[in-house]
């Protein structure tokens, strides 16, 4: 009986410790997820001032381009 106890109360932490563990560090392993069409994300566009009005055609095209990717710009 005491061989038990001594096992039960050896185990039992360390099945405690385990379990801890694996709560933190099994979320690292998970599968990013796809984003859905309607939930891309953001993008920025960032120009410098000087040339901003000399590549406005090219922004534009870009931004649009963005855009038919269902991000937002």
């Amino acid at each position: 009986m005491r061989k038990q106890l001594k096992a039960i109360l050896i185990i039992i932490p360390i099945l405690i410790a385990a379990a801890v563990t694996l709560t933190f560090v099994l979320p690292y392993f998970k599968q990013p997820t796809q984003p859905t069409p309607s939930n891309k994300g953001v993008v920025r566009i960032y120009v410098n001032s000087t040339i901003s009005s000399s590549i406005s055609t090219e922004i534009d095209q870009y931004k649009q381009d963005i855009i038919n990717q269902n991000y937002t710009v």
